[in-house]
């Protein structure tokens, strides 16, 4: 953010624009009242230092926006659509005193797990009906709900702060009021409302229970940060700019600040300034219809330690981690179903030797599975459209084999039936070796 460490004329040059109209912008304001009258206002120190910062904070997101698209276009070939995107999750935050901005890295975390719940669970129960495989209806955590508190329109806590920073007489507490009104009410039919609720001890303070818990937030200067929109005055003295990339990034920050009043309104409706919260909320649905149309993998990074150091494990910080994020719940569904998923062609190359008839290859692949699942016993598995699946109690590698302390169980054999089936297996041998010119097997 070079604004704040450079001087007067380093800035005013290469923004290329007057020296003493940048002074002007930074340090007051001019409103209009009335509709008509324009009214001079002399800003702070610290008015003034926010007015540079917001400067600074803008051009540095058109100028990384602009850096991307460049790149997009150099690295695009004409008539291919195939894409490869990462996505780089926010860390959830919780700190002593909770702002703005941590109410948005918390709902962005919200968001993309409930397309996390999406993708695995949903996928999950598609491919059991694709496959043919029977399965009992899976429930999970669904935080739709909470995703809903924040980015629902007109009612949302993202939407009331929208409409409390178009008042000029727009204030925390009065933005506090009107969610604590639509939320914290217990005759409320609003579905969000048992994820809100209110500090009994703190006047300023409101809370929402995410996923990962409940996480208190101070509303002192919600609305001036949901506001950090450059002034008329400023936009005025950048358009003059004597450079090209100035102009360019003016640009784009206009495009990506303004949007139409309501997207079902027509043609001449008068466009509307977005506030931060409207553009981070707008982004971020786009972002997440964007993998709804891809095939998403997913990889999950575990903290360790609080100490950020090597060789310190903290159990219950993963373990924590791994709650939250909703993987025992992966885990239950996939342990409920058939956890064990092996091809046609490797579950027959596997496993033919316990049948004489299919290691020869005198039955077709799906006459052999079904000798196979029988010479089973009744085992649950089941041979499905394009893979056989085996439950998690049958699989040899079941969480069964291990104990209440993470240790692998000892095994034991029933030795009797060990010979038995070791005699079987002689036999099967001497009748395939037969049909391969071998002697018998002793």
């Amino acid at each position: 953010l070079f604004l704040v460490f450079l001087s007067r004329p380093q800035a005013s040059r290469l923004l290329g624009v007057d020296s003493d109209a940048l002074i002007f912008c930074l340090t007051q304001k001019v409103s209009t009242m009335g509709g008509r009258e324009r009214v001079t206002i002399h800003l702070n120190t610290q008015a003034a230092s926010d007015t540079r910062d917001t400067l600074a904070k803008k051009l540095y997101s058109s100028l990384f926006d602009l850096i991307v698209q460049r790149i997009d276009n150099k690295l695009q070939s004409p008539g291919v659509v195939y894409t490869i995107g990462i996505l780089d999750i926010f860390g959830f935050e919780v700190f002593d005193v909770n702002s703005f901005e941590q109410m948005c890295i918390n709902y962005s975390n919200e968001k993309l797990q409930l397309h996390f719940n999406e993708v695995i669970f949903k996928a999950e129960i598609a491919l059991y009906e694709t496959e043919g495989v029977p399965t009992d209806k899976v429930d999970f955590v669904d935080n739709s709900a909470c995703v809903q508190l924040v980015e629902a329109k007109p009612i949302g806590i993202i939407a009331l702060l929208e409409e409390e920073c178009s008042l000029g007489s727009g204030n925390d507490m009065a933005f506090l009021h009107k969610i604590d009104k639509q939320f914290n009410n217990p005759k409320s039919q609003n579905a969000s409302s048992e994820y809100f609720g209110r500090d009994i001890q703190l006047d300023n303070v409101f809370f929402i229970k995410h996923f990962a818990g409940a996480v208190k937030y101070t509303v002192t200067d919600f609305v001036d940060k949901n506001r950090d929109t450059m002034s008329d005055s400023m936009r005025e003295c950048l358009s003059a700019s004597s450079n090209g990339l100035v102009l360019d990034l003016l640009k784009a920050e206009t495009t990506s600040t303004t949007s139409a009043a309501d997207s079902g309104a027509g043609t001449k409706a008068k466009p509307k300034k977005t506030t931060l919260g409207g553009q981070f909320r707008n982004q971020l649905v786009g972002l997440v219809d964007s993998p709804r149309s891809t095939v998403p993998h997913f990889i999950r990074c575990v903290k360790p330690n609080h100490a950020k150091k090597p060789s310190i494990f903290e159990g219950t910080l993963p373990l924590r981690q791994l709650r939250y994020a909703g993987l025992f719940e992966a885990i239950r569904i996939r342990k409920s179903g058939y956890a064990y998923r092996a091809t046609h062609e490797s579950f027959v190359r596997t496993y033919s030797i316990i049948n004489p008839a299919v290691h020869c290859q005198l039955v077709p692949p799906g006459r052999a599975l079904g000798k196979l699942n029988h010479k089973r016993g009744g085992a649950s598995a089941t041979a499905a459209s394009d893979q056989n699946s085996v439950s998690a109690d049958d699989n040899p590698d079941s969480d069964d084999e291990y104990d209440s302390f993470g240790k692998r169980k000892l095994p034991t054999f029933d030795f009797k039936a060990l010979a038995s089936q070791l005699l079987d297996t002689v036999a099967d041998l001497n009748i395939i070796g037969k049909g391969m010119g071998f002697t018998g097997v002793t």
